[in-house]
């Protein structure tokens, strides 16, 4: 649940225009994600359940990439929505 705290720290970030940390988070987000998958071995959700792996690394793509690196804060419906189907994508997979 570790990445659920960043992610919910990049989007108060981002609300807060702080997009310099919004980035460093989503970088970071991103970085965990492919970690806990490279240590994870034969238990790692990508060879148990490959769909579900990808539907969770697409929204989690869609959602990174509203925050990462971007000049202004983004649309806060925009960032809602793509929070939202990224926490629906883990929720699934639980």
């Amino acid at each position: 649940m570790a990445g659920v705290a960043i992610i919910l720290v990049r989007v108060s970030a981002s609300q807060k225009s702080d997009n310099a940390l919004a980035t460093k988070l989503a970088l970071f987000l991103e970085w965990t994600w492919a970690k806990a998958e490279d240590y994870c071995g034969d238990t790692a959700l990508s060879k148990k359940n490959r769909a579900a792996f990808e539907d969770i690394d697409k929204a989690m793509d869609q959602f990174v990439e509203l925050l990462k690196g971007a000049s202004s804060a983004p649309d806060p419906a925009a960032i809602k929505n793509a929070f939202n189907s990224y926490m629906d994508e883990l929720k699934q997979a639980d």
